[in-house]
């Protein structure tokens, strides 16, 4: 067509003259030549930063310790909000499972996922949710070490779970407890599969709680 234009891919100008390739239009060779040479270059750049990226994911999943505790701390936070969201259905106060200390929005800071096998001890079960409940963190989880048997005036760990289960529910539980010995042969890629249905799940129950606080102040 009769000075029609086209957009240089290199220089970006319009042309009434121009050089057509299978990648584009140039308005000359050299305009496809320094288009051609800075993207190799760029091609060669974003190659390897990819292999740099892959590189430190390797490395990053070969320290298991590491992904290990990254997980736990997911895996702590839904504890509290599935509890928290339990309770916020049921009705029911959240409180400690071995003091009876209420939770509040106030005291969320004081408030953890109580292990009542530690993870030292019980390595197999540091993210197991039967082996995990609501505990206040600065006395019973810290101070008193679970407080799994009562200590300074508390019921303790074993009795709460036979006030919130029963005896005969609480017993089945650690029963079974004693039983479980699950593999700790994790890679790094079963817990950052794991780190992320847990984030996950965190975000969904997140959502809840607000939508459900929402509903009850309107």
């Amino acid at each position: 067509m009769a000075n029609s234009k086209r957009k240089c891919l290199h220089c970006k100008k319009y042309v009434t003259e121009w050089v057509k390739l299978p990648v584009g239009v140039f308005c000359n060779r050299e305009s496809a030549i320094k288009w051609s040479t800075a993207k190799r270059v760029k091609d060669n750049e974003k190659a390897v930063k990819k292999r740099n990226q892959s590189f430190k994911k390797k490395v990053e999943l070969s320290d298991i310790k590491s992904q290990k505790d990254k997980t736990q701390i997911a895996f702590n936070k839904v504890i509290k909000l599935e509890e928290l969201w339990q309770c916020a259905q049921s009705g029911n106060q959240p409180i400690c499972i071995s003091c009876s200390k209420p939770w509040t929005p106030d005291t969320n800071h004081d408030f953890a996922a109580g292990h009542y096998h530690s993870r030292g001890a019980r390595s197999d079960l540091s993210l197991n949710n039967l082996n995990v409940f609501l505990q206040c963190n600065k006395k019973c989880n810290s101070a008193l070490s679970a407080n799994k048997h009562g200590e300074s005036g508390t019921h303790g760990y074993i009795e709460g779970l036979n006030i919130r289960l029963g005896l005969i529910g609480a017993n089945k539980l650690l029963a079974k407890l004693e039983r479980v010995k699950l593999s700790t042969q994790w890679t790094g890629e079963d817990y950052e599969m794991l780190r992320k249905w847990l984030n996950a799940r965190a975000r969904y129950l997140t959502k809840e709680l607000e939508l459900f606080n929402d509903m009850n102040q309107a």
